[in-house]
């Protein structure tokens, strides 16, 4: 169920193609200018251009998006069809448009209202802390116009370190109360910290193996057994316990648990290398007569993948791990690791690989 914030009230068309929203009355900017549909439109125009640093996902969907101003509070979306998650990409901050009008999108990234920034939420921007010509944090203090009601704390001072190690050493220093985010490599260390409380939780992401079922070099790949064979193959559990420090979940499907979509009764094929050999062995997939470990299929075509996975030391880890488990069943696998960005914008977008380690964020509606 969508939480207000911004928004107080929406309604949606019987069809599910026309979203009402509007902004609750008395919202105000940080300098007493008042909130209006005027500036969420105006973000909205920012995000679509084709310069700005919105992910092209985000902003291809609101080029396809009609916008109707129906007056000072309200707004009118029309989407040429249903998309269930279109309430999730209502989530995003508003800028001022009487401040940032004459800004291009090309250059919001690196614009003075940055250093000095103007927001309506419960906190306003007071300063930057500048140490040896760098930024090292910034203080906020309570706007006293806020819509939500005053905050108990008066001051937010936010400091910034070049990794998570650092920030845990200056929990320890007593120069920091809290730190935002604790990163695998210094988890069990924060863990051991008897008086900092560690709280987890569950983030809408998913790591899967992406499998090009189109590849015509691979025809394998076609055959649902074959792909049954995979997922028993590979001991998903172990990976969350050994390379994420337990911080993980098994995904049996796209949907994320918790969600009113979620099915709890779907069919669950738990890893089972005896069952997944068993199944390729039933299914004509065997070891050539002459030795090897690599099965071949029917035609004699060897089951032999390519596997893209990001660069980094964490998904390199879980491509060999991965690389071992199919290995044992007879599937052979060869690593390809490359950066991010390359690997999304030259080979999945090209649909130019065989299988790929990837990340996704989940719409927590689907």
């Amino acid at each position: 169920m969508p939480v207000p914030d911004l928004a107080d009230s929406w309604g949606v068309s019987q069809d599910g193609t026309i979203y009402n929203i509007s902004i609750r009355e008395n919202t105000f900017w940080h300098d007493g200018q008042p909130v209006t549909s005027e500036d969420v439109l105006f973000t909205i125009e920012m995000i679509k251009d084709d310069s700005s640093f919105f992910p092209p996902d985000v902003r291809e969907l609101w080029k396809n998006v009609e916008i109707r101003q129906l007056n000072e509070r309200t707004l009118q979306f029309l989407l040429p069809e249903p998309f269930a998650p279109f309430m999730d990409y209502l989530t995003f901050g508003i800028v001022p448009r009487h401040i940032l009008s004459d800004t291009p999108a090309a250059e919001m990234a690196a614009a003075q209202f940055n250093l000095s920034p103007i927001g309506s939420g419960p906190y306003k921007f007071d300063r930057l802390i500048v140490e040896n010509g760098q930024v090292a944090g910034l203080e906020l203090s309570i706007f006293e116009q806020y819509y939500g009601g005053k905050p108990f704390i008066e001051k937010v001072i936010f400091r910034y370190f070049p990794n998570t190690q650092s920030a845990l050493q200056a929990y320890r220093d007593g120069e920091v109360l809290a730190i935002s985010e604790i990163s695998l490599d210094v988890l069990n260390q924060a863990l051991a910290q008897p008086a900092l409380s560690v709280y987890s939780g569950r983030l809408p992401e998913m790591s899967m193996v992406m499998l090009n079922l189109n590849n015509p070099e691979k025809p394998f790949l076609q055959d649902e057994k074959l792909r049954h064979a995979l997922l028993m193959g590979l001991n998903r559990q172990r990976i969350i316990d050994k390379l994420l420090l337990g911080q993980g979940i098994i995904a049996d499907g796209p949907i994320f648990p918790g969600t009113w979509a979620f099915f709890d009764e779907l069919e669950r094929l738990p890893y089972d290398p005896e069952a997944a050999t068993n199944l390729l062995k039933t299914n004509g997939y065997t070891i050539p007569a002459g030795g090897g470990t690599t099965r071949t299929d029917q035609e004699g075509n060897p089951l032999s993948i390519t596997l893209l996975h990001p660069d980094d030391a964490l998904h390199s880890a879980i491509a060999q791990y991965i690389f071992e488990n199919w290995s044992q069943i007879g599937v052979e696998v060869t690593l390809e690791a490359l950066p991010y960005e390359q690997l999304v914008s030259e080979r999945l977008s090209a649909r130019n690989y065989d299988a790929a380690l990837i990340d996704m964020n989940l719409a927590r509606t689907p």
